[in-house]
């Protein structure tokens, strides 16, 4: 017997997912990673500009190489349905 086909899932809707996911913690991660550096330069010790970029990009890349796995896909792919069957 064959699998149940699923439809096909159009490309601007993944596109979208991803670009949706991206900004979203672009700006979650930033915000968070500005909180801790201020908390920091409270104490006297200051991170530098590459540093906190450095840590921006880990939380973005982080955030899609664990969330797929762990949650069955990113937020944005959970709310537009364009989570991949697999």
């Amino acid at each position: 017997m064959s699998e149940p086909s699923t439809p096909a899932v159009p490309k601007w809707k993944i596109v979208a997912a991803f670009i949706l996911d991206f900004f979203t913690v672009a700006v979650i991660g930033s915000y968070v990673i500005g909180l801790i550096a201020s908390l920091l330069t409270t104490r006297g010790i200051t991170l530098p500009p590459a540093a906190v970029f450095l840590l921006l990009i880990v939380a973005i890349v982080g955030y899609f190489v664990i969330s797929g796995p762990a949650f069955g896909g990113t937020f944005w792919q959970r709310i537009l349905k364009t989570r991949l069957r697999g």
